[in-house]
């Protein structure tokens, strides 16, 4: 990036966390454009990610779970075959779309010398299935899921401060792009700057221009 006398002004960035779901994506688990599993999907996501499993769905995303025990306790309320479940979650995550604004900014803060690091709360399908298939890898420094590390990703600062540590950043030269209010307040709240990526692709432009506004790197 070229600096000037402004950037004087500016912290420095140094590793930028970016969120997966509702930033990095805005697929949905079990949805298939096919028809009839569509809605053999939807039926079984409501009951998923309903209030009254909101134990459960914390449980996967911190590694308590398989998807193949969530998708038991599925069959055992709704009688929906656990394993066709199985089925269309895995063939869903090949049907999630990437932002591609958001890669192409990626590469190119990359290529300027941060670091950039998946940050996500997610499941156990997102380790073994959605890293490979859409080669994140390629696009990430480091991963870090709540899944892999058994804790959800800001309920306190260790996967945080290891996310920092990794990549040799202090929290002050760390930013975090999320779409939740929640994850908002928690990580302001440990002293990492943090955008509000509320409208997936839409709020591309303006992430831009408030990180270079406020960074140089």
């Amino acid at each position: 990036m070229q600096r000037n006398k402004s950037d004087k002004t500016k912290k420095q960035l140094k590793l930028l966390l970016v969120d997966f779901d509702g930033v990095l994506s805005n697929g949905r688990f079990y949805h298939l454009p096919d028809q009839t599993r569509k809605e053999i999907g939807k039926a079984a996501s409501e009951i998923i990610f309903s209030r009254e499993n909101t134990d459960l769905v914390d449980g996967w995303m911190r590694g308590e779970y398989h998807f193949r025990d969530v998708h038991d306790e599925v069959e055992r309320q709704a009688g929906i075959d656990a394993r066709l479940l199985d089925r269309i979650l895995e063939e869903s995550i090949e049907h999630m779309p990437l932002n591609p604004s958001l890669l192409r900014f990626v590469a190119t803060l990359r290529s300027q010398g941060v670091v950039v690091s998946l940050f996500t709360n997610n499941m156990d399908i997102f380790d073994v299935i959605s890293v490979r298939q859409h080669r994140l890898r390629e696009h990430f420094d480091y991963i870090y899921s709540s899944s892999l590390h058994g804790q959800l990703k800001l309920e306190n600062e260790v996967l945080l401060q290891k996310a920092a540590g990794e990549a040799g950043a202090p929290l002050n030269t760390v930013v975090l792009v999320d779409d939740s209010l929640q994850s908002f307040a928690r990580a302001t709240g440990y002293g990492v700057a943090t955008f509000l990526y509320n409208q997936y692709e839409a709020s591309q432009l303006a992430f831009e221009t408030w990180l270079e506004r406020g960074y140089t790197w």
